[in-house]
């Protein structure tokens, strides 16, 4: 199990965030992890990448979060 923050999921989601590629290239080990998080890291990635990339990414996010996690 692992606790993951709102800037991991931030940084996946928008191409243009600096962390991007280091991000991506995390989820392939998390893939076999439990992923723990809040319900307001949930609601503060959304609404951060709803505001960056509009709000079909954010809504894409919470399916993401939704089905996954």
């Amino acid at each position: 199990m692992i606790f993951v923050d709102s800037s991991f999921f931030i940084a996946l989601v928008d191409q243009k965030d600096q962390w991007h590629l280091d991000s991506k290239s995390l989820l392939p080990i998390l893939t076999d992890e439990i992923i723990l998080l809040t319900d307001l890291i949930m609601a503060e990635s959304i609404s951060i990448i709803g505001r960056r990339s509009g709000g079909k990414a954010g809504t894409q996010l919470y399916q993401y979060f939704i089905d996954n996690c």
